[in-house]
């Protein structure tokens, strides 16, 4: 099996676990049926201890549960912390961090036509070259 497919196989067995999977790794690193060859490198050239990135999302429940699950081994690979927050109001909440100049490091946007109104009003672009890449 391929890398990509064993971090896609990882995925969907990490989205598809109870609630429980939040509070820790469904599999340790190293074990399972899957190849830990492109999470190990992954891990060894990304160092983010003490880093945190913020993920905006419409997740709540189960959906926000499997996120987790999937974000911490982002977390134990990096040593960054992810604050996941899900709302039943995204739509209008990231309007708003946006428009006040604090949007989150990252966004999941359910409609397209949203990111799209945020793009013709230049807020991307704005938000863009205040990001940290690399």
């Amino acid at each position: 099996m391929t890398p990509r497919r064993s971090a896609l196989a990882l995925i969907v067995l990490a989205a598809a676990l109870p609630a429980s999977a939040q509070t820790q790794l469904p599999f340790t690193p190293g074990d399972g049926p899957f190849s830990w060859e492109s999470y190990d490198a992954f891990a060894a050239e990304h160092e983010y201890a003490g880093q945190e990135v913020t993920l905006a999302s419409p997740w709540l429940g189960p959906d926000a549960e499997a996120a987790a699950a999937v974000l911490g081994y982002f977390e134990r690979a990096t040593g960054a912390t992810v604050q996941v927050n899900g709302s039943d109001a995204f739509e209008q909440q990231i309007m708003i961090d946006v428009e006040a100049g604090s949007p989150p490091n990252l966004a999941v946007f359910p409609q397209p036509g949203l990111m799209w109104t945020l793009h013709a009003g230049d807020s991307l672009s704005i938000w863009a070259r205040t990001q940290r890449i690399g």
